[in-house]
């Protein structure tokens, strides 16, 4: 015969399955169908239900000052010259495969994953109308995760056979793409 506390068991670990795969569809849904990184995170950011919405005193308080993501030199800096000609929207640091990798800000994950060109990418709602991009990096993180500023969320992928072991780090206030340095 069941008991009801055997009942509730039961319903906590229905409830996390639905949550984990509910976790997932905004990506599945988002991702194929976004044009651009702007489109995919406001996708997510309306599939989760996230707002910039916040005080303004809690936004100017708050600014997202960045912590390093990992241990290495940086190679390029934001608004160089990437080996395409275009100015880079972001900084590219060095490092060695396997190192760990930490995130540069708190906030909430919304993707974590492979996407387009960028390989393994994640994207970190920081709040006040912040999003913080890494790419480069094994994630150990997932979507729907919340992480705390300089938490471990994942090692240096080993590079390609022609390239480095390189992270990208993009900071984007208001959709737009800013030094993460500043």
């Amino acid at each position: 015969m069941w008991r009801p506390a055997a009942w509730a068991v039961v319903g906590t670990l229905l409830l996390a399955a639905a949550g984990a795969a509910i976790a997932q569809e905004p990506a599945a849904e988002c991702g194929p169908r976004a044009a651009g990184l702007t489109e995919l995170i406001a996708c997510l950011k309306t599939a989760y239900g996230r707002t910039d919405a916040a005080q303004p005193r809690e936004c100017a308080r708050r600014p997202p000052t960045l912590a390093p993501p990992v241990e290495g030199r940086r190679i390029l800096g934001f608004g160089e010259r990437t080996t395409f000609g275009s100015p880079s929207k972001g900084t590219v640091i060095e490092s060695a495969p396997g190192a760990p990798v930490s995130a540069p800000a708190a906030g909430f994950v919304l993707f974590a994953g492979a996407w387009r060109s960028y390989g393994p990418l994640l994207i970190l709602d920081a709040g006040c109308g912040a999003e913080v991009l890494l790419a480069g990096a094994a994630l150990t993180v997932a979507a729907g995760d919340q992480v705390a500023r300089s938490g471990r969320i994942g090692r240096v992928a080993a590079p390609a056979a022609d390239g480095l072991p390189v992270v990208y780090l993009e900071l984007r206030r208001d959709g737009v793409p800013v030094d993460p340095e500043q």
